[in-house]
């Protein structure tokens, strides 16, 4: 996006094209408009990539009874948690979409959603328990009660986030602007 003069008198400031010479002032407010959606959209790529990495520190960090119990018994998995088979924390994405008017940022399960991954962001009644194993693999009873498994609220935590560096990048948003517009 540059400045030049083009033939016949007119000037090309970005992508529009005038009749008239415009002063500084006028040419950087222009390009200033035609430079926001790209810096948005740049800016919200930044807080959908910390938001999904933040995701996925949770799951992998999240420790769960039978996590412990399945790293501690040798029955596999990649960590003591809800971190499984990794699905749960591979589907965990993000996508900036740019429309004419809007630029916005989805982050989440946003491609892939399995039922047990709102299980276990939001919590659930756990009627289950460790019976004992046959032949080396663990089987279930149903308990006369559940018990209460609390979420991991990986999603709430990461649009906390979110939230809180769109306040930084804001900040730091209107100030390249304002120094743009001020021609220094």
């Amino acid at each position: 996006m540059g400045r030049s003069k083009a033939k016949g008198g007119l000037y090309d400031v970005g992508n529009k094209t005038f009749r008239k010479q415009l002063s500084k002032k006028q040419k950087d407010l222009y390009m200033l408009a035609e430079m926001f959606p790209v810096e948005t959209k740049v800016m919200l790529t930044e807080i959908g990539e910390a938001s999904k990495e933040e995701m996925q520190r949770i799951i992998r960090e999240s420790v769960s009874p039978w996590g412990e119990f399945r790293i501690s018994a040798g029955l596999g998995g990649k960590g003591p948690g809800r971190y499984d088979t990794g699905l749960m924390h591979d589907s965990v994405t993000y996508v900036t979409e740019q429309a004419k008017d809007r630029v916005s940022v989805r982050v989440g399960w946003v491609r892939n959603f399995e039922d047990y991954f709102g299980y276990q962001e939001g919590g659930f009644k756990n009627w289950y328990t460790l019976g004992g194993f046959i032949n080396n693999r663990p089987w279930f009873r149903r308990m006369p009660t559940p018990v209460d498994q609390e979420g991991i609220f990986a999603l709430r935590n990461s649009r906390m986030l979110a939230v809180q560096l769109m306040g930084e990048k804001v900040n730091q948003f209107i100030a390249k602007f304002k120094k743009i517009a001020d021609g220094k």
